[in-house]
C-alpha cells in the first residue's frame, strides 16, 4: 500500500534533513498588485458542508497605500489553534506581497481559477501559485476542506467518502464565488468572468478535478478502486450515485492528479482542453500503478489536440506545493513544536521536518526522491500553467502567441532542460487487445499499459 495517499500530511513529518534553502528563485510576478480575502463558505439550504476558501486576486498598483494591510493567511481555518500568518512572513520563501481586502483592479472581469488542495492538504501549501496567478490577471481561489485531518487535532472522514466530498465541495464553491460575483455589496463583485472557469487539482484535487469533468454514471462503480486503500462494501449508499459534468469548468490542469478511481472509459469522456503535470515517469518508477494514475494513463484517455502532458525531472509529489519550504516558516512560528508536543514529530526542528519523505533526497528517499529545488519547481510549474491558461483564456494577443510557443515539445527541448513535454500518447507499440493503450515512457520511446488495471477495477 502507498503511503502517500492513505496519512494526513503533517503524519509524514514523521518520516520528514534535506537542507533545503529557504528562499526561491522565480520568474517576476505580473504587472498587477495581488489581494488577498478568505471565506468560510456555508448555506445549510444550498449544501450542509463548509468550504474554506483563500482567494488571490489583481488589483491596479495604486490602490495600494502605506495604510493596506498585508494579507492573512490562515494556516487551519478550522480552529483558533495555530497562529495567522500574514504576506511578510512568507516572502523569504520567494511567495510576492499581497495584500489584504484592497479594492480589486478595475480591469476585469478575470478568469477564475479553483486551486484544489492534495489529501489532507491545506490552502497555505499553494499560496505561491495563487500569488502568481493574481498578479498576472486571474482570480484563484484556493479551497480547504472539512474532515480531512490536516492536522493532529482535525477530524477526518473516510477516504472514499472524502473523494466523493471533493466532487461536492468545488462546484459549492464555484457557486458561492459566482453569488458574491454578482453581489453589488460584495467586495469581489464584477471580479470574475463566470464564461472563463478553470480547475487545477493537485494529487486529490486532480482526482475532483478529473471526475467534475468527466462525471460517471455511479461512484460506487469507481470504488473498486478502493480495493486499494479498503473495503469497498463498507462505503455508505449515500455516496452510490451519479455525477453530471461540471460544464462551468472550461479547462483542466492536474498536477500529480490522482486518476485511478476512474475508468478509462471516463478519462475519456473529458472534452475541455486540459495540462497534465507531474514528476517524470522513472522518479515513481517504483510504484507503477501511481506512475500511470497520475501521467500517461489520462492524458491516453482524453487524447485531445489540446491535452498536454508535461513531467518535471527531479520533483516529487509535494514539489507543486509549498510544503518543504514552509518548514522553516513554521518553526519560526512554533508550530513545530505543537507538532511535537502533540507527539506528531520525532523532533522540534527542521531537522525532523526535512529528514525523509516528503522533502529529502535520494538517500532518504529512494521511492519518491526530490532533486530540485522547490523554488525551481515552483518556476516551473507556473510558467507552464501561465501559458496554458494564456492560451484558453486569451486575453492579449502577444500573450496568446508567446504563451502557445510554450505548450510544444520544442520548447522544452530548447529551454527547460528539466521538462518531457508530450502533446499525444500515440506511438507505434504493438496493443495486446483494446483493453490496453501506448504511452511514452520518456521522449523517443514507446510503451503499452492496461486501461484499467486490475489492481484498482473489476473486470
Amino acid at each position: 500500500m502507498h503511503i502517500r495517499r492513505m496519512i494526513p500530511i503533517v503524519a509524514l513529518t514523521i518520516l520528514a534533513a534535506l537542507p533545503i534553502t529557504s528562499a526561491r528563485a522565480q520568474d517576476p510576478p505580473g504587472p498587477y498588485a495581488i489581494g488577498h480575502v478568505s471565506y468560510i463558505l456555508a448555506d445549510s439550504a444550498v449544501y450542509d458542508r463548509p468550504v474554506a476558501v483563500s482567494v488571490f486576486y489583481p488589483v491596479d498598483s495604486p490602490a495600494i497605500t502605506p495604510s493596506t494591510p498585508l494579507a492573512q493567511y490562515q494556516l487551519d481555518p478550522w480552529s483558533n489553534y495555530l497562529p495567522i500568518t500574514t504576506s511578510l512572513e512568507w516572502e523569504p520563501l520567494g511567495i510576492p506581497r499581497a495584500y489584504e481586502g484592497p479594492t480589486p483592479s478595475n480591469h476585469g472581469p478575470f478568469p477564475l481559477i479553483i486551486v484544489a488542495p492534495c489529501y489532507t492538504g491545506d490552502h497555505w501549501q499553494y499560496i505561491y501559485l495563487g500569488a502568481s496567478l493574481a498578479s498576472h490577471g486571474f482570480v484563484a481561489a484556493v479551497t480547504d476542506h472539512y474532515n480531512e485531518g490536516q492536522w493532529p487535532w482535525s477530524s477526518m472522514d473516510d477516504y472514499m467518502v472524502t473523494l466523493f466530498n471533493r466532487t461536492h465541495d468545488l462546484p459549492f464553491a464555484i457557486t458561492e464565488l459566482l453569488q458574491k460575483n454578482t453581489a453589488p455589496q460584495e467586495l469581489l463583485h464584477g471580479t470574475m468572468n463566470p464564461q472563463a472557469i478553470g480547475m487545477i487539482g493537485h494529487s486529490l484535487g486532480g482526482n475532483a478535478t478529473y471526475a467534475l469533468a468527466a462525471g460517471y454514471n455511479d461512484f460506487c462503480d469507481e470504488l473498486w478502486a478502493s480495493n486499494y486503500y479498503g473495503d469497498p462494501t463498507t462505503e455508505p449508499s449515500s455516496i452510490c450515485v451519479p455525477l453530471s459534468p461540471d460544464r462551468r469548468i472550461r479547462t483542466m490542469i492536474g498536477m500529480d492528479a490522482v486518476s485511478m478511481t476512474l475508468r478509462y472509459e471516463n478519462l475519456a469522456k473529458i472534452n475541455i482542453p486540459s495540462l497534465i503535470m507531474g514528476e517524470t515517469v522513472e522518479n515513481s518508477a517504483t510504484i507503477p500503478i501511481d506512475a500511470s494514475s497520475w501521467l500517461y494513463r489520462p492524458h491516453a484517455a482524453i487524447n485531445r489536440p489540446d491535452s498536454y502532458r508535461a513531467e518535471i525531472q527531479g520533483a516529487n509529489h509535494y514539489s507543486f506545493t509549498n510544503y518543504c519550504e514552509a518548514g522553516s516558516l513554521l518553526q519560526q512560528l512554533g508550530v513545530l513544536q505543537i507538532l511535537y508536543d502533540a507527539g506528531w514529530l520525532p523532533g522540534n526542528d527542521l531537522a525532523a521536518w526535512y529528514s525523509v519523505f516528503p522533502c529529502a533526497g535520494p538517500a532518504e528517499a529512494p521511492f519518491d526522491p526530490v532533486t530540485i529545488a522547490p523554488g525551481l519547481a515552483h518556476q516551473i510549474v507556473d510558467r507552464y500553467v501561465l501559458a496554458f491558461l494564456n492560451v484558453y483564456f486569451p486575453r492579449d494577443p502577444f500573450a496568446f502567441v508567446s504563451s502557445a510557443s510554450v505548450l510544444t515539445p520544442q520548447y522544452a527541448n530548447e529551454n527547460e532542460p528539466l521538462v518531457y513535454f508530450y502533446t499525444s500518447e500515440k506511438c507505434s507499440a504493438v496493443l495486446p487487445s483494446d483493453l490496453y493503450y501506448t504511452y511514452h515512457p520518456v521522449p523517443g520511446q514507446c510503451a503499452v499499459a492496461q486501461k484499467d488495471p486490475p489492481e484498482f477495477f473489476a473486470p
